[in-house]
């Protein structure tokens, strides 16, 4: 989930800077914030989150699925808002 949520802030830190709609860099900083949180929870229970979380301030994930779905927001042509919800739709199914 942490990778999830950074991947999604770092999809709409690119619309960001390609577009210029202040939308996005509001959802931008919000899934910073879902980040933070998670790597709070994750801590606090013990679990080692220095190998993700060194990649933190890259667009680079260590799971090939995830670095697949960035690749392909990122790379195709798709309409800007289709993208951002592809990455909600990834995490919505990735959490039932």
């Amino acid at each position: 989930m942490y990778q999830e949520e950074k991947l999604a802030g770092d999809v709409y830190e690119v619309l960001a800077e390609q577009y210029d709609l202040d939308i996005f860099d509001k959802i931008a900083i919000s899934e910073d914030k879902h980040v933070s949180a998670i790597a709070n929870l994750l801590i606090n229970v013990g679990v080692d989150i220095e190998v993700v979380a060194k990649f933190r301030f890259c667009r680079v994930y260590n799971m090939k699925i995830l670095q697949a779905l960035y690749d392909t927001l990122i790379d195709s042509r798709l309409y800007i808002f289709r993208r951002g919800f592809k990455c909600r739709s990834f995490d919505r199914r990735d959490l039932i």
